[in-house]
């Protein structure tokens, strides 16, 4: 029988999907995973694909796209494996990647939650974990500071530090971990880390009550993991191994959407751990990002003619986003107010 199931959330990702199944089958071959698609309602040949090619994958068909959390959601309350990888599809995993994770929770008794680096389309290490937001840090999400090179540099301090007290049993708290090749893994302790590759408790996690379905995407790791810590569990972080991740292909053509989605699923964040306060300044927070960013797209609009479009698009943006009625019929909709 598998030691874990790897559910995979799909939606119109035919190529990633297939590259992904993939890299599993020699896990699969050994016995050491089972894997589980749940598609939401794809129409790019997704389904046909599966059928015809991947027979040993089990499908789970919702008709309709229902999002990643609580899409993921089903695919839990149909596996039986005492652990569970919930995997991006536009992924690709090697073995050892899969043992090392599984390893480190099954060794680390008060550990619900574990991923890996991950290495970007462009060949660059990505590392997917975090501290828990704060309105500092979704301010210079929101002005776009965190690519500006000394905050970028300030932020890859903090987790090389972290990362290198992932070896110091003593000072970390770190456990060691050996994998079946017998190479030591070391597990550093951190805030969360990304869904789009998270190894977890099944049991624990369901007791947790899931992932959180008021967030369609975006938020829904850092609200998980926010839980593990106040249930006093672990989240870890092995950065040996990693994972090849795509990061979405088209999500550039949508950008604006997915930032919309961002900050609608960060105040309902806020709101649910932080409290109506927290929800309040954080939108101020926005709002002051917001009018930072109008002044910017203004500028370039009456110096620029031909960003004009883009400039408009912008100011349209941040207009729509701190009208009340449009924010609170969209807040509603995600049960925040």
């Amino acid at each position: 029988m598998a030691q874990v199931s790897v559910i995979i959330v799909n939606w119109n990702g035919r190529g990633f999907l297939a590259d992904c199944l993939e890299s599993l089958t020699q896990s699969v071959d050994a016995g050491l995973c089972d894997v589980v698609v749940v598609d939401n309602g794809s129409t790019d040949g997704s389904i046909e694909m599966l059928r015809r090619d991947y027979t040993r994958v089990k499908l789970i068909e919702t008709g309709t796209n229902l999002g990643f959390t609580k899409a993921n959601n089903i695919g839990l309350a149909r596996v039986t494996t005492d652990y569970a990888l919930l995997l991006n599809s536009d992924t690709v995993v090697t073995t050892d990647a899969l043992v090392a994770m599984l390893n480190a929770i099954k060794s680390i008794p008060d550990l619900y939650a574990c991923g890996c680096e991950q290495i970007t389309k462009t060949g660059e290490p990505w590392r997917p974990f975090g501290r828990f937001p704060t309105l500092k840090s979704e301010f210079i999400t929101m002005t776009g500071a965190f690519n500006w090179p000394p905050v970028k540099w300030l932020i890859n301090v903090r987790k090389d530090r972290k990362l290198r007290s992932a070896t110091n049993v003593d000072k970390s708290g770190s456990i060691a971990v050996t994998a079946d090749a017998g190479s030591p893994v070391d597990v550093a302790f951190v805030d969360y880390v990304s869904a789009s590759c998270m190894m977890i408790d099944r049991e624990k996690i369901v007791e947790l009550g899931g992932l959180d379905e008021n967030y369609f995407f975006h938020s829904e790791d850092v609200d998980l993991c926010l839980r593990i810590k106040r249930a006093g569990g672990k989240v870890g972080y092995i950065p040996s191994v990693s994972i090849r991740h795509y990061l979405g292909g088209s999500q550039g053509k949508h950008y604006r959407t997915l930032l919309r989605q961002w900050m609608l699923t960060r105040s309902y964040l806020f709101r649910r751990h932080y409290g109506r306060l927290m929800q309040f300044l954080l939108l101020c927070t926005y709002g002051f990002a917001g009018s930072l960013s109008v002044i910017k797209w203004v500028f370039v609009y009456l110096c620029a003619p031909r960003r004009r479009d883009e400039a408009s698009g912008w100011i349209k943006f941040w207009v729509d986003f701190v009208s009340k009625s449009e924010a609170e019929r969209e807040l509603k909709q995600m049960g925040s107010l």
